[in-house]
Order: structure tokens, then sequence, then C-alpha cells
């Protein structure tokens, strides 16, 4: 079985059990702080306070803002992951989702360093709740559509993953797994903060 793992940083590489490496900045549950957040007002910014509901804001705008960088420091990655668990993604009904359909488990998906980061999100006006475009299945065609899905879902995606590749590689490291997987799902959230855009409530 072909599975990878992630690794974040800026200003100097953060070890995180990985299949891939960032070279951006750790990220803390302290990090986002309504009371230091410095606002920007700039087309980004706006999307966010001129709309409740992620599909009604500009998307590409948004992205636009979001820098992402892989350094592949040698690994030789794989080119597909199985799915640990089934993976439900949503449309919006008024103030409700609904499904829209699941990817099950044991599903094989594209390795997401191929199309941007696909273990991090973008946040949305709802903790817990996240909006992104989903993994590609294997000899299936790549979607530009976004749809919601749950946080708690993502995590257990990247916290099955880091306890596998750390097992099967032999690999060891000072960072908690809590804080990598917590690093590696919110890395559009520090984003969004640092540049004054959005303060997530994740």
């Amino acid at each position: 079985m072909r599975k990878r793992i992630i690794l974040f940083a800026l200003a100097g590489v953060v070890a995180v059990c990985g299949l891939f490496f960032l070279t951006f900045g750790r990220v803390n549950r302290s990090h986002f702080s309504k009371k230091d957040f410095k606002y920007w007002d700039c087309q980004a910014s706006r999307e966010y306070t001129e709309h409740d509901y992620m599909d009604e804001m500009n998307m590409r705008t948004v992205s636009a803002y979001i820098t992402y960088a892989v350094s592949a420091v040698g690994y030789n990655y794989p080119k597909e992951i199985e799915l640990p668990i089934d993976l439900t993604y949503y449309t919006r009904s008024g103030d409700k989702l609904v499904e829209a359909f699941t990817l099950s488990k044991g599903t094989m998906i594209q390795n997401p360093t191929d199309r941007f980061l696909r273990f991090s999100s973008f946040p949305t006006r709802k903790k817990g709740i996240r909006y992104d475009i989903p993994y590609t299945v294997v000899g299936e065609e790549p979607t530009e559509d976004y749809y919601y899905v749950y946080l708690k879902d993502l995590e257990e995606i990247v916290t099955y993953v880091c306890l596998d590749y750390t097992k099967n590689n032999k690999m060891t490291t000072d960072v908690p797994l809590s804080k990598a997987v917590f690093e590696a799902t919110r890395f559009v959230d520090k984003m969004l903060y640092d540049r004054g855009i959005y303060c997530s409530l994740d």
C-alpha cells in the first residue's frame, strides 16, 4: 500500500513525519488570535466579509493570495494514496449541508502533491467545516468545483497517513502527532491570517 506524509516549515524546516515538505511557518492553536489579527482590506478579505457562505465567494480571488511551495528533499513520493476512511463532500441548501458524494474507504486518490496541497483546505465561517476541491480519484478527471467537507475527516486522514508512513519507514520526529496534523490541515488558515484576509475559527 502506497502512502505519504507532510512536513511544514517557515525560516527553517520543521520535521513532521512526512511525505512532502512545505517551506512555511509553524501553526499552533494560539496563532489565530482575533485580538492580534490585522485586517487588510483587499479583494480576498472582502470576499470573506461580504458573504456568509463560501459558495457565494469568488474562490479564484481568494486562492490567488495563497502561495504553495513543495520541496521534495530527495523523497520518491508515491503517485497514489489509499483513503483510510469514507470521505464525504457536501453542497449547501439554505443553512444546511447536503451530501453530494462520498469517496469510499480504500479508494485510490492521486497524490495531493501533484495538485497543490490537498491536506489543507479553506476555512469557512463555521468552525469545523471546510471548503475545498475534492481529491482526484485515480483514473478520473480532476474537478475544479469546490465542496464543503468536515475538518475532522481531513484530520483523521492525515493522522492515519502520518502514523503509517513513519512506521513503515522507521522514521522518528520530535514533533507531536497532534501538532503535525494541526499544521498540515491549517496551512491555508495561516496564510489567510498572516496576510490579514481572514481569522480562522479553526
